[in-house]
This record gives C-alpha cells, sequence and structure tokens, in this order.
C-alpha cells in the first residue's frame, strides 16, 4: 500500500490537499477520515468541495450526513460528508443509509469517524490519517488515492 506524509501549516493547506486529491476522484471512492477533533478532517472536505464548485461546506457533526450536488462533473453527481461521530453504534438506521450510500457510484463519499461502525461495510475504502501537531500544524497521510 502506497502512503504519502504531507504537513500543512495552516487551513489553505489543508484544503488545497483536498482540491489536489479531487482530481483523481471519479466517482464510486469511499474515503475514511481518522484523526482526532481539530485535525484537519472538515478542512480538507472543503477542499474537495471547492473543487467541485461547492460552496459553504461544514461539519456535518449535528447532522451526520451533508449531501451536496456536484453539477460541474459527468462522473461525480454527489458528495456525501458524513460525521459519526456522535452516533450509536448500534443504531442500524444510520448503517442502512450508510449501505444505500455507499452503493452509490456517481458519488463519493468521506466519512470521518470511520472507527464508530462496522468496518466490514467499508471493505474498499481509502483512509486518511489527520494528525493534530500544534496549533497550526497538520500531518495527514494518505493511502493512494
Amino acid at each position: 500500500m502506497n502512503k504519502n506524509t504531507i504537513r500543512t501549516q495552516n487551513i489553505s493547506e489543508t484544503k488545497k490537499i483536498g482540491k489536489d486529491i479531487a482530481k483523481n476522484l471519479h466517482g464510486g471512492e469511499v474515503i475514511a477520515l481518522h484523526g482526532e477533533l481539530g485535525s484537519g478532517k472538515t478542512a480538507f472536505v472543503q477542499g474537495v468541495a471547492e473543487a467541485f464548485q461547492i460552496q459553504n461546506a461544514s461539519s456535518p457533526t449535528f447532522l451526520i450526513i451533508h449531501e451536496y450536488k456536484v453539477l460541474n462533473n459527468l462522473d461525480i453527481k454527489r458528495i456525501y460528508h458524513i460525521d459519526l461521530y456522535r452516533i450509536d453504534a448500534q443504531d442500524n438506521s444510520i448503517v442502512y443509509q450508510l449501505k444505500e450510500i455507499l452503493e452509490d457510484k456517481k458519488a463519493v463519499v468521506f466519512i470521518e469517524w470511520p472507527e464508530k461502525i462496522d468496518q466490514g461495510i467499508l471493505p474498499h475504502a481509502k483512509y486518511i490519517y489527520f494528525s493534530f501537531i500544534d496549533e497550526n500544524t497538520r500531518e495527514i497521510t494518505l493511502e493512494k488515492i
């Protein structure tokens, strides 16, 4: 498995990593985002969203799932940003919803806190690991996407 580790010094740099990754997405990808609170996961997804001309992407912590329509791409029609931080791992309705979303080949799915659910439903997920180094610095380790 190829991994690449990048350090960013601010939110703009973290968003740029997301924009760069967006260039390699084709639809059907599931990307699991691991990292503590404040480690850059949402900023990264905001960068991906901006690459698809989606403005005002925000953390889905309280809503759990944000769905963004993509209008400028033939292969990708939706981006899902899912935050499982507040879910109960036994909540079958979330698992059922996730399974439906994961079957959408015209979507790219980003899941924060994927460890909160059975990893068996994420067999083809790529993983990105975010580390909080200091107030400004983040370390992002990417699997080849």
